[in-house]
């Protein structure tokens, strides 16, 4: 349910659209979870959700690995795929010049021989966040290509 809604939120898909949900699952996981297949439907407001031991995944699908299982949403006709890549390619390119700001900055040795402790340790804090978050939208972008 989460990774599902984790795709919906970051690809901007509206709660009240319906969206098909493909679930690759070996099976003894997908023993546990067929019967609760209408509550995830509801939960996620999926329009079909399908499971099987394995599924294609078509090109610009929307991929969460949840343990054992893939779950596959198919994004054609859902969403404009190619603005999409570029939006989020867009967000990439920025977090990628902080980070190069903030290596930059880390890197001088002049900043770091005048500036205090703490705001060495905050700078070094935000090169770390702002790492994280290029690591997640980089994974967006691989997720649609």
């Amino acid at each position: 349910v989460t990774a599902v809604r984790n795709i919906r939120a970051e690809l901007r898909i509206p709660v009240a659209q319906a969206i098909p949900v493909q679930i690759a699952a070996p099976s003894a996981s997908a023993a546990r979870i067929t019967p609760y297949l209408d509550d995830l439907r509801r939960l996620v407001r999926a329009g079909q959700v399908t499971m099987a031991a394995t599924v294609e995944r078509a090109k610009g699908s929307a991929v969460a690995h949840v343990g054992s299982m893939d779950i596959v949403i198919p994004l054609a006709g859902v969403v404009d795929l190619d603005a999409e890549r570029q939006r989020i390619q867009r967000r990439v390119e920025e977090l990628q010049g902080l980070r190069r700001g903030k290596q930059g900055r880390l890197n001088n040795e002049q900043f770091r021989a005048k500036a205090p402790a703490e705001i060495i340790a905050q700078e070094e804090e935000a090169l770390r966040t702002v790492e994280q978050e290029l690591a997640k939208w980089s994974d967006s972008l691989a997720r649609l290509t």
